[in-house]
């Protein structure tokens, strides 16, 4: 890895790491966690859908954000999300799911898995792209 690399990877966990923190104060401000806002649809050519929508497996407590089941299938974790929001990562379109830290309750564990399985009738486990561990 060049030094160019290392740089640009370095701003993209710089901002990665202010978008969890981002989600978490948003969460705690409001007592629930942010959800995405459904955007308007413009026509039969608009963007994806990339909002969160309910998974059979989700709780039904409205205070729990509902995440698709190919992005849950590719963090492969069951833990209630903290935070989850959609953001652009490296150029892809991507769902970041925070997690409460199985070993520290004083960390999180934030995953960015690419969105592109979201809405699909038949996809398998969404594309994790990274995953970081920040102090709450």
């Amino acid at each position: 890895m060049d030094s160019a690399d290392r740089s640009e990877s370095g701003t993209a966990d710089v901002a990665l790491e202010a978008r969890v923190r981002s989600l978490l104060a948003d969460s705690r401000t409001t007592g629930e966690p942010e959800r995405e806002q459904k955007p308007e649809k413009t026509g039969p050519d608009e963007a994806p859908d990339f909002t969160t929508k309910a998974s059979p497996n989700a709780p039904l407590s409205t205070s729990v954000p509902a995440v698709p089941s190919c992005i849950r299938e590719g963090i492969d974790r069951n833990e209630a999300p903290l935070a989850v929001g959609m953001d652009v990562y490296q150029g892809r379109q991507a769902y970041i799911v925070v997690l409460p830290n199985g070993s520290d309750s004083t960390r999180v564990d934030a995953y960015v898995v690419e969105a592109d399985c979201a809405g699909k009738t038949s996809s398998g486990p969404g594309t994790v792209l990274t995953t970081r561990t920040y102090t709450r």
